[in-house]
């Protein structure tokens, strides 16, 4: 299951104080139980991240993405995603070795990248249960049949405001 969740992994995480992530999406919807500072939370953090999104305003895309690289360090995520809602970057997460760029685009050009199905829920999640090699780049392609997108959580169910379901489809 995919969760939005404003994550709360600044000081409490890491020890470094940081802004708090965006958005974390998660293998499974019960999230909400692993918010505090235990050891036992911060491993079911690490089992179930797969995603990590930031969100910056428009025309405020920075160069460097240490800020989504932080949060999937110390998250375990798979990969991450970096928009201002004009530009969109998404990278696979590699510990030993430079990241591995999935895509580098206009948001106005998504609907025509391919490599967008990589960050799929069902594609992050069959890697993170896999446990593959992140360093092992090719192993990150399954590439997905364009009208394979299924609705994994209806709207309600996620609990959300609607400026937040808004903003997000944006």
């Amino acid at each position: 299951m995919v969760i939005p969740f404003q994550a709360e992994l600044s000081s409490r995480w890491s020890g470094i104080c940081t802004k708090d992530a965006d958005f974390v999406f998660f293998t499974d919807k019960s999230f909400g139980k692993h918010r505090t500072n235990t050891q036992a939370n911060k491993g079911w953090v690490r089992e179930h991240s797969l995603l990590i999104i930031e969100a910056k305003k428009p025309g405020q895309m920075p160069e460097d993405m240490g800020q989504a690289q932080f949060y999937t360090m110390w998250t375990k995520a798979v990969a991450y995603v970096e928009t201002d809602g004009e530009d969109f970057r998404a990278y696979f997460f590699n510990p030993l070795s430079v990241d591995y760029e999935i895509i580098n685009s206009k948001i106005e050009d998504l609907p025509n990248k391919s490599e967008l199905w990589s960050i799929s829920y069902e594609n992050l999640l069959s890697i993170k249960e896999s446990g593959q090699d992140v360093g092992n780049k090719e192993s990150k392609f399954r590439v997905m049949e364009e009208h394979s997108c299924q609705i994994i959580t209806e709207d309600v169910e996620l609990n959300l405001p609607n400026e937040t379901l808004t903003y997000v489809r944006k």
